[in-house]
C-alpha cells in the first residue's frame, strides 16, 4: 500500500484520515499549495474526491490540518529521542538531532513549506495561521522544558527559558532551510553537535 493510500473498509475514521494527510503531503510537497488540487489527493489516496470532502471542507483547512500534524510528529519524536536522556546537554543534542532527522525524512514537504511559509501566512485565513503558530508555540514549549531542566541542574544559565529556546530553534530552522536547499552528503542531522555546542556559547552558565 501506498503511504497516502485509504487502508480498508475495517479502519477507522482517525486512520483514514492519517492516510488523507499522508497523500497531501506528497501532493504538496511535490505541486505546491497553488498547484496541488482536492482531487489530485484524493486520486493519490486511492479515494474519491467527494470522500475527502467529508474530511476537510477544502484545500486550506487540509493544509492546515498537515502542518499541526506534522508538527506534532515533529514533538513525538523529539520528544521520545531525548527520553532516556537526564542530562541537559545530552537533552538537548538529541532534541536538535531528532528535530534535523524528521526535516530530512520530511524533505520534500519541508523545502515547499519553506519557499511558499511567507506567502501562505499572507494567504490563510487568520484562524488557519493562529492554529499553526500555536502547534509551532507547544513545540517550543516542549524545548523551554528542556532549558528549564538544564537551569535547574546548574548546567543553563538563568533567564527567560522561552527566549532561549526561540534562539535554538532560530539556529536549528535557519541551518535546516538552508540545508533543506541545498543538499549535502552528510545530511542535516550531521549539524547537530555543532548547533548545540555553539549554542551552549552564549547559553551554558558560566
Amino acid at each position: 500500500m501506498n503511504p497516502g493510500s485509504l487502508p480498508g473498509r475495517a479502519c477507522s475514521r482517525a486512520q483514514r484520515r492519517l492516510a488523507f494527510l499522508a497523500a497531501a503531503a506528497g501532493v504538496f510537497g511535490a505541486q505546491g499549495y497553488q498547484g496541488a488540487s482536492m482531487a489530485d489527493i484524493a486520486g493519490a489516496a486511492g479515494a474519491a474526491t467527494g470522500t475527502l470532502y467529508l474530511y476537510f471542507q477544502n484545500k486550506e483547512e487540509l493544509y492546515v490540518a498537515l502542518l499541526e500534524e506534522k508538527i506534532l510528529e515533529l514533538s513525538r519524536e523529539v520528544k521520545g529521542a531525548a527520553r532516556d536522556e537526564t542530562a541537559a546537554w545530552a537533552v538537548l543534542a538529541r532534541a536538535v538531532r531528532a528535530q534535523l532527522e524528521f526535516y530530512e525524512r520530511n524533505r520534500t514537504f519541508f523545502q515547499t513549506f519553506v519557499r511558499e511559509r511567507l506567502e501562505m501566512k499572507a494567504r490563510l485565513q487568520r484562524r488557519n495561521w493562529k492554529r499553526v503558530t500555536g502547534a509551532v508555540e507547544r513545540h517550543t514549549r516542549l524545548l523551554s522544558g528542556f532549558i528549564r531542566r538544564g537551569q535547574r541542574q546548574g548546567v543553563v544559565r538563568k533567564g527567560d527559558a522561552r527566549r532561549l529556546a526561540l534562539a535554538l530553534l532560530g539556529m536549528i530552522n535557519q541551518l535546516a532551510r538552508e540545508g533543506l536547499s541545498h543538499r549535502r552528503s552528510e545530511g542535516l542531522a550531521a549539524q547537530a553537535e555543532w548547533i548545540v555546542d555553539l549554542f551552549a556559547q552564549g547559553a551554558r552558565q558560566p
